[in-house]
């Protein structure tokens, strides 16, 4: 099975502070975030509990999702706290 190089990224929450990643990985093309093509965008959601979550759809462009996904961590933060 041929890999796939996609951007991966990783926000998991600590007992007193979140961790961050991003980086290159070779995912085999079964890998649902290895499905993203052009504007679309995979969002795995691994909880503590209960079955994996996968959302996938079109996306308003790099910069617009950028945005939005630091919106969204910034909020989700807050409300941590």
């Amino acid at each position: 099975m041929v890999a796939a190089s996609v951007r991966w990224a990783a926000c998991r929450a600590l007992s007193r502070a979140v961790r961050a990643e991003v980086r290159l990985e070779a995912l085999p093309l079964t890998d649902p975030l290895a499905r993203a093509r052009a504007e679309g965008n995979v969002v795995v959601l691994l909880p503590e509990r209960g079955a994996e979550v996968i959302v996938a759809g079109k996306g308003a462009g790099r910069l617009p999702t950028a945005g939005s996904l630091i919106g969204d961590l910034n909020r989700l933060l807050k409300a941590q706290r």
